[in-house]
């Protein structure tokens, strides 16, 4: 399970990231691991103990500072799951009004970008998508969120590009050979879009598209 855009770690990767963050004299990057954690689960004793033991260690003004730069965790799940139920504009409404005051969240830029994809407003997305590239230039789900976005525009040069981008970043994004594959065939490129199929298959046998667009 992927905890955040920002973060491909699994919550047992994100709790040892942030214990050795600890050690590292790193509380900050630690702070925010915990909190990632939080946010899925938020009664999980190690990261919630752990914590409370960081920000007791630290005066009043600093963590009311960090909660202006941090969207409170509580509010992107709220968000999150008003995209899950398919409130497309409120998850929308929801993130512009929070990027206001926080126009530095990754989770927030990708979230809003999410829902303007949905809702078929291509050029938006496209640009909040690039805003939380510019942010994280090594932000793989961005590039490859991009990348579907380019597609449907009919930008193949450029989503291939984003594409490339992201797998050179994680050569095992199976999601992003998939996709990859279809701006290939799309372009006419049906040798390589096979060879990418393939390849997601490989990384992700669960990809069932994967496999009857092969097929075809």
């Amino acid at each position: 399970m992927t905890l955040l855009p920002s973060e491909n770690l699994t919550i047992d990767q994100a709790i040892a990231k942030a214990i050795q963050a600890t050690k590292q004299g790193e509380e900050n990057v630690a702070r925010e691991l915990y909190h990632a954690v939080l946010k899925h689960q938020p009664n999980h004793r190690i990261a919630r103990k752990n914590l409370s033991k960081l920000n007791a260690k630290r005066p009043t003004a600093q963590i009311e500072k960090s909660q202006i730069a941090t969207p409170l965790q509580s509010q992107i799940l709220d968000l999150v799951n008003l995209f899950h139920s398919n409130e497309m504009v409120r998850t929308e409404d929801g993130c512009r009004a929070l990027l206001q005051t926080h126009p530095k969240s990754l989770d927030l830029l990708n979230l809003l970008g999410a829902s303007l994809e949905r809702q078929g407003k291509l050029r938006e997305a496209a640009e909040a998508y690039s805003n939380a590239i510019q942010l994280k230039p090594d932000f793989v789900e961005g590039y490859n969120n991009r990348g579907n976005v380019l597609k449907e525009l009919g930008q193949l040069d450029d989503a291939l590009n984003d594409y490339d981008n992201s797998i050179q970043l994680n050569p095992d994004y199976a999601e992003a050979y998939y996709n990859r594959g279809n701006a290939q065939e799309q372009a006419g490129k049906l040798d390589a879009a096979v060879e990418d199929y393939d390849k997601a298959i490989r990384l992700n046998p669960d990809i069932a598209q994967a496999h009857y667009n092969r097929g075809n």
